[in-house]
């Protein structure tokens, strides 16, 4: 299936978003290149609240951490030591990490 627009003759429905010539990897990459250093600091300074999980789209974890004060402060610690090592993730999936 194919898309006709003013810019080209046809772009291909295949899931691949393009904006101005970089596909919707080139984009999530770049945007979360910048989401590391973001997560890390309200994680530093609000983790404890849960804002570093609303930040990456896990409002329900972000309420818990909120009514537990960020899971007695163990669960805080465990989110900043997953950052730090780039194994923490967005609600999709995708690893936050440093370049």
């Amino acid at each position: 299936m194919f898309l006709s627009s003013a810019r080209s003759a046809a772009i291909p429905l295949t899931g691949a978003i393009s904006y101005d010539g970089f596909t919707s990897d080139a984009v999530r990459g770049h945007c979360w290149r910048f989401a590391f250093l973001q997560s890390f600091v309200l994680c530093i300074f609000l983790g404890h609240i849960g804002v570093h999980r609303f930040y990456v789209g896990k409002t329900g974890t972000g309420i818990l951490y909120i009514l537990t004060i960020g899971f007695c402060g163990i669960g805080y610690l465990v989110d900043l030591i997953k950052i730090i090592m780039g194994s923490f993730t967005d609600k999709n999936g995708n690893q936050i990490k440093r370049n």
